[in-house]
């Protein structure tokens, strides 16, 4: 979805890529049977951030669905997948080739790469959702720092991700690699620059947000905080 294609480069996460529109996209609960429960949760990271992005509305619909129930309902699934990516399909539409509102869709990946980047590193990788789930933890603490995203609200989401996915474990002696990892993210504008998608709220994503690192290793503090690590 969105066209969007990247490799891994120098141990980097999605360094190379380029755009290129599927000819077609087929979802089907049909298809949610094929997956193991690693790669639902990998995919549902990515909802949890188009809700995030659309609005407290849709956020709530994300936060209450169960997807680790036995009896998970695949079509309700399938409906808020449906919303998830009409999400995407509206941003994409009205900025193909990432040059301002597409930068929306970064939410999480700025800090998640780096987590990824840091998993291949140490040669223990982590899939691409859960690296984003984290992202978006951390990067939620950023928008309350920077942008008064609501620091009450940013737990409602955080215990989601926490009681869903295992937290990515680091210390604070990783975070000179992490900001280096950072850095070297090709969404950056300049290289002593480091690049995030934030919200105020709910539905209201600031792109192109510089952060300092100071504020950068004092979201992953509260992070671990949050993740109890």
């Amino acid at each position: 979805m969105g066209g969007k294609t990247g490799i891994n480069l120098d141990g980097y996460k999605n360094l190379v890529g380029a755009f290129s529109e599927p000819v077609a996209t087929v979802i089907s609960t049909t298809f949610f049977n094929t997956l193991q429960p690693q790669e639902l949760l990998s995919g549902y990271a990515e909802m949890i951030k188009h809700a995030l992005l659309s609005g407290p509305q849709d956020l709530s619909l994300v936060l209450r669905y169960d997807l680790t129930a036995p009896d998970y309902d695949p079509d309700e699934l399938l409906e808020l997948l449906r919303k998830s990516v009409g999400v995407k399909a509206d941003i994409v539409a009205k900025d193909p080739h990432e040059k301002g509102l597409r930068k929306a869709l970064n939410l999480g990946h700025t800090i998640g790469h780096a987590f990824e980047s840091l998993a291949l590193a140490r040669k223990s990788p982590i899939p691409h959702g859960y690296a984003v789930a984290a992202g978006l933890v951390a990067e939620t603490v950023l928008s309350s720092m920077m942008e008064g995203f609501d620091s009450q609200l940013l737990h409602t989401p955080a215990q989601y991700i926490h009681n869903l996915y295992p937290p990515f474990a680091f210390t604070c002696d990783d975070y000179p690699t992490l900001l280096r990892y950072m850095a070297q993210d090709k969404k950056n504008d300049k290289p002593d620059q480091i690049n995030f998608t934030l919200l105020r709220a709910p539905g209201a994503p600031v792109i192109n947000v510089t952060a300092p690192p100071a504020q950068i290793t004092a979201a992953l503090d509260v992070y671990r905080d949050l993740m109890g690590l």
